[in-house]
C-alpha cells in the first residue's frame, strides 16, 4: 500500500510540474501571490477542521462489523463535512474583514467549495484506505490533480485572469469524489 500511495504521489508531482510552471509564468508574481494566499488560507481552515478523524475512522473502521462501519461512516460524515463548513465559513469571513478584495474573496468561497469536495472524497477514502484498497484512492487523488493541470493549462492558453483559476479547482475535486464514491 505504501508503495502504491508513493508512486501516485511521484505521478501527482510529474503531472503537477508543467501546469505549474506555466500558471506561475501567466500569473506573475503578484497575481500568483494573491493565487497562493487564497489557496493557503482555505487549505489551513480545511487542515485543522479534520483534526486527524480520518487516521483515528481508518483505524476504527479496520475493526467493526458491518454495522459498526455503517455507524461510525454516520457519525464522521456528521463530524468532517460540517467541520470543513465551517473551516470555509472562517477562511472566506477571514478574507473579508481582512479586505482581500471582491476577487479573493469570491475565490476563497470557491476554493472553499472544492475544499469541500475534497473533504467528501477524503470521508469516502476512508472505507477504501480500511480495505487496503489504497491504488483507488491513489486513483482518485492523480484524477484530481490530472483534471487540474488540464484545466490549468488550458486557462494559461486562454489567457484567464486569476478567478477562473480559482474556479479550476471545483471539477477536480468533484471528479475525485465522484470516482472515490463509486
Amino acid at each position: 500500500g505504501g508503495a502504491v500511495r508513493a508512486v501516485g504521489f511521484a505521478a501527482m508531482v510529474l503531472i503537477s510540474v508543467g501546469s505549474s510552471a506555466l500558471l506561475f509564468r501567466h500569473l506573475g508574481d503578484v497575481r500568483l501571490g494573491y493565487y497562493a494566499k487564497v489557496v493557503s488560507l482555505v487549505t489551513l481552515c480545511g487542515g485543522f477542521t479534520d483534526a486527524d478523524l480520518s487516521a483515528i475512522g481508518v483505524r476504527e473502521l479496520s475493526t467493526r462489523d458491518a454495522e459498526g462501519r455503517r455507524s461510525l461512516m454516520r457519525s464522521l460524515s456528521g463530524l468532517l463535512i460540517p467541520l470543513a463548513f465551517v473551516g470555509v465559513v472562517v477562511a472566506v469571513g477571514f478574507a473579508a474583514i481582512a479586505g482581500y478584495g471582491h476577487t479573493l474573496v469570491l475565490g476563497a468561497a470557491i476554493v472553499g467549495a472544492s475544499m469541500m469536495l475534497t473533504v467528501i472524497q477524503d470521508t469516502y477514502a476512508i472505507t477504501l484506505t480500511a480495505r487496503l484498497r489504497i491504488s483507488w484512492v491513489a486513483t482518485a487523488d492523480i484524477v484530481r490533480v490530472a483534471v487540474l493541470a488540464v484545466g490549468t493549462v488550458a486557462l494559461v492558453l486562454a489567457g484567464a485572469g486569476l478567478l477562473p483559476f480559482y474556479a479550476a479547482t471545483v471539477p477536480a475535486a468533484l471528479a475525485a469524489a465522484v470516482l472515490t464514491a463509486w
